[in-house]
């Protein structure tokens, strides 16, 4: 059983816990927040035996105020599982996860000799290549951020009995979908959408991957909510590093954008970019939409042609 769509807050987790049936062995409970206190919350209503961060990234910082808000919230789940003596796996190659967990053991993973699972990532032109155990495997993900997941998702699997090869026909079988990382082709154009949900981390991650493409390189990016007084800044950085890179165009969505980008590649919202995008083709390229779930970037890719 696992977590569905967002039921990740102070409803969706009860919800959630609700649905175990009898006989269920392992239950994948997502934990949310936009506040300090919340997953402290959430895990003393959950009480977790395990307990996993991906990453600490520039998310609701409106709630947060910083990223050291970001890490002292998230950290709230370590602290819950370090005074219940909870198992705590750990990204080895994430310095910021790893300073959380000093004089802890955690089951870690990554690219290091010194992770406990210990892989090589490869991220290829379409999809992310996992050398791990003697065996490869090749997922349907694109992003070296996927990359981790996936070899999160593995590790968690293995330590609890699933089998290597087993492990290796789910990550290989697995399509996303639901807006996060999806890879659509439609005529000339290879979209990976993933409109689910942007921050700054998140957007850097996914343009640093998309940069490395092969050939024409357009993004279409919308804003990012919650930022608070973070929003001018990381708006304008944003749009500062697409200039530098090697991304051919870049359209923006969302208010937030508009001081510093040309008027003729801005919409103030998705039905003027899906206004413009009706009557204007292009072309053969590779695609990334991204931005924060309230813009619906999704709608865009019915009209693209």
């Amino acid at each position: 059983m696992a977590t569905q769509g967002n039921l990740n807050n102070h409803i969706g987790v009860p919800l959630t816990l609700l649905s175990l049936e009898e006989g269920t062995e392992i239950g994948v409970v997502e934990m949310g927040a936009n506040h300090p206190g919340e997953i402290a919350l959430l895990a003393n209503i959950a009480q977790p035996n395990a307990g996993l961060i991906t990453n600490f990234g520039k998310a609701h910082l409106e709630g947060f105020g910083s990223l050291e808000g970001v890490v002292k919230a998230k950290s709230e789940l370590y602290d819950y599982l370090k005074n219940t003596n909870g198992l705590i796996f750990a990204n080895a190659d994430d310095s910021k996860i790893m300073a959380q967990l000093k004089g802890q053991n955690p089951i870690t993973y990554g690219t290091g000799t010194s992770a406990r699972l210990s892989a090589t990532l490869f991220a290829e032109e379409d999809a992310i290549r996992i050398e791990v155990d003697q065996q490869e495997i090749q997922t349907q993900l694109s992003g070296a951020y996927n990359g981790y997941n996936a070899l999160a998702a593995y590790a968690i699997g293995r330590y609890f009995g699933v089998s290597s090869q087993n492990a290796k026909t789910a990550l290989e079988s697995y399509i996303s979908e639901n807006n996060r990382s999806q890879l659509i082709r439609k005529k000339g154009l290879q979209i990976t959408l993933d409109a689910y949900n942007a921050n700054p981390t998140s957007m850097h991650a996914a343009l640093t991957s998309f940069s490395k493409k092969e050939g024409k390189k357009i993004a279409i990016l919308g804003q990012m909510n919650e930022l608070g007084k973070h929003t001018e800044i990381e708006h304008k950085q944003l749009v500062d590093w697409t200039n530098t890179s090697p991304i051919d165009d870049c359209y923006w969505v969302g208010s937030a954008f508009a001081p510093f980008v040309s008027a003729d590649k801005y919409f103030s919202n998705v039905d003027q970019a899906m206004d413009y995008f009706s009557k204007t083709s292009l072309g053969q390229a590779s695609l990334l939409v991204k931005g924060s779930r309230s813009f619906t970037l999704e709608k865009l890719v019915d009209v693209f042609h």
